[in-house]
């Protein structure tokens, strides 16, 4: 399980919105300082808005936990778009045009894919916020 601390600065209609900051890893994962999730910003960005289980108030630290398999598909969603359009681009621009010029080449293998990726993946998360965030949890 991936856990992280928060704090609530916002309980209103069965929900909750936290401040959070990462402080480390994911429990217990073999990955540890090679895991990208550490190069992220450690200070807190958007709220995170999550179902409340009736006890929390304003000002309470709390800890968040959200399970693998919620995470994993997180990231899925994240990365996977890109790495597709770019490995899809690389092999119809080579089996269509394999004299192309280095520039073209940058621009097709490499700027459109990682530009439609990152369009696709933010896409993707916004339609699949609500299941994403379903899957973490207040432990107390």
């Amino acid at each position: 399980m991936a856990s992280v601390s928060a704090t609530i600065i916002e309980n209103s209609n069965n929900q909750v919105k936290l401040s959070a900051t990462r402080s480390g890893g994911c429990a217990n994962c073999a990955q540890k300082d090679s895991c990208a999730v550490l190069w992220q910003p450690t200070e807190s960005n958007d709220p995170i808005t999550v179902k409340a289980d009736g006890h929390q108030a304003v000002g309470d630290k709390v800890t968040l936990q959200c399970s693998e398999q919620a995470l994993l598909g997180y990231i899925a969603a994240l990365f996977l778009p890109t790495l597709l359009l770019l490995l899809l681009a690389t092999l119809l621009t080579e089996a269509a045009l394999p004299g192309l010029p280095l520039v073209l080449k940058v621009a097709l293998n490499a700027v459109i894919p990682v530009a439609l990726g990152y369009k696709v993946s933010g896409n993707l998360l916004q339609k699949h916020e609500g299941k994403f965030l379903a899957a973490t949890k207040i432990l107390n």
